[in-house]
């Protein structure tokens, strides 16, 4: 199943990374970096902003042969060091988002939702599963020990369909990275000043 599960994000990866269904969204990051998201979903399938930028909805086809059903958020201009509090997401629905980071050498981060944090699991860069069902500091730790280059290179949220499964809908309700929520979506309120 971690296989399947793996191959699964790779494939979600590579045709998010082309772009197919791609739309931004911003998301406030401190004062001197603004991180953004972008959907990405395959041709069945689609995500975008609900509830004035409150949630994210996923919708993944149904698995049928031909190319993989997923939807995704990437996230763009994150730091290049892996954050030091263990980022977070919420969902609901019936599907299995996994929240990964990828890194420059090859491995790569995985976390389920609904887990709590116990859900981190962490690869090298073969694949092959270092540590699973952990905390988040003991999988970095485990992939630090593992890769030559930990420079962040892959952020995203994806939710992919197991084959020939129905199709199904999921809500991405909360995406917290480096101390920043990026779902819901941080709106900024400026002051109107009257002379």
């Amino acid at each position: 199943m971690h296989k399947l599960t793996v191959l699964a994000i790779a494939v979600a990866v590579t045709v998010g990374s082309l772009g197919v269904a791609a739309s931004p969204a911003l998301a406030s990051h401190g004062p001197r970096h603004m991180m953004t998201i972008s959907f990405a979903a395959g041709t069945d399938s689609s995500a975008h902003w609900v509830r004035m930028k409150q949630a994210v909805r996923f919708r993944v086809g149904p698995g049928i042969r031909g190319p993989a059903q997923f939807a995704e958020i990437v996230v763009h201009h994150f730091p290049a060091v892996a954050p030091a509090a263990e980022p977070a997401f919420a969902a609901t629905g019936s599907g299995s988002p996994v929240l990964l980071i990828g890194f420059r050498g090859g491995g790569y981060l995985t976390c389920t939702t609904g887990d709590g944090s116990t859900a981190w699991t962490a690869y090298d860069p073969t694949g092959t599963v270092l540590v699973s069902a952990t905390n988040y500091p003991f999988a970095l730790a485990a992939e630090q020990g593992a890769s030559t280059d930990l420079t962040v290179n892959l952020v995203s949220v994806t939710d992919t369909q197991v084959r020939l499964g129905a199709a199904f809908t999921d809500t991405i309700t909360a995406l917290q990275y480096n101390g920043t929520s990026l779902v819901p979506h941080g709106h900024r309120h400026h002051k109107s000043h009257r002379g």
